[in-house]
Parts: structure tokens; C-alpha cells; sequence
């Protein structure tokens, strides 16, 4: 996190687990694991919760953890994300994509702890960018070019 060393509040285990971490890497990944989960809470919501405390989730102890696959792939997909919506020059999908990441920042922990690990509730403003983007995306496979109609039946199932 930007402080440092510096504790700028005494967390509990109940408030925020990982901000006692002692592993600097080991707090790094695990935060950038949760943020992952953000991402997948969006695509896939199921068990929400408004507040997921300590023992919910693990801490990623090192590099060699498999939950660090999913955490590079969630990069690498909003990355990419990013440079598509530049390079093309789209308003729809840069809107959607500032929408989905601007106001996730201040609360995924990357910055300074928050009093939560995961919580849905932070995601009403970021889900809005999320759909913004699914929903043109879903638009782009029923085009008029799609004599098929495969890009519509995908978007059925």
C-alpha cells in the first residue's frame, strides 16, 4: 500500500485480516486476489454476501499459489480491456470500463486497508461499468453481419 510501514489504524483480524499479514508479498497477493474475486462476484453472482469477514477467505501465502493464475488472467483481461476501448476510441466501452474501475479503486485495498476484505456493496458503481461493457459486447455478436444468427443464439443460452 501507498503508507508503507506506517499504521495509520490498528485493523482486527475481524476487520481486515490481511492488512496484519506479515508477508508484504504475501499481503500484496492476497489483495490483488481479492480483486480478482470482485471481478468474478460480477460475472458470476452467486453466494453474495454484504460483508465477507475473516475466515472466508484465504490468505495467499506466496507466489507459487494457484489462485495467482486467476489473478494474472483478471489483469490481463481488464488491460486489454483498457487498450481496446483506447485504441478504438469507443465511448461505450471507455465509459464502461472507467465506470468499472475508477470507483473500485478506493476500495480494493491496493491503495490503503479498508475496514473489509470483500464486500458486494462496494461493487453498485463498478457493476454498472461491468454491464455497460457486457451489454455492448453482446450487442457486437447479434451485428447485421451475422447472417447466421450464431451471435444472437450465443447470446440465448
Amino acid at each position: 500500500s501507498l503508507h508503507g510501514d506506517v499504521k495509520i489504524y490498528d485493523w482486527t483480524i475481524l476487520e481486515n485480516s490481511i492488512s496484519l499479514f506479515e508477508s508484504k508479498t504475501g499481503r500484496s497477493l492476497s489483495y490483488a486476489n481479492v480483486a480478482a474475486l470482485y471481478v468474478w462476484k460480477m460475472v458470476y453472482p452467486f453466494n453474495l454476501s454484504y460483508d465477507w469477514g475473516w475466515p472466508c477467505i484465504n490468505h495467499v501465502t506466496g507466489v507459487s499459489d494457484f489462485r495467482n493464475v486467476r489473478t494474472l488472467l483478471v489483469a490481463t483481461s481488464l488491460l486489454c480491456l483498457g487498450y481496446y476501448s483506447l485504441k478504438r476510441r469507443n465511448a461505450i466501452l471507455l465509459w464502461g470500463f472507467v465506470l468499472a474501475t475508477v470507483p473500485f479503486l478506493p476500495a480494493s485495498n491496493l491503495f490503503f486497508p479498508v475496514g473489509t476484505i470483500l464486500a458486494e456493496r462496494l461493487l453498485y458503481i463498478p457493476s454498472m461499468g461491468f454491464c455497460l461493457c457486457t451489454g455492448y459486447f453482446m450487442a457486437q455478436l447479434c451485428h447485421e453481419d451475422d447472417k447466421g444468427g450464431i451471435g444472437c443464439g450465443i447470446q440465448l443460452v
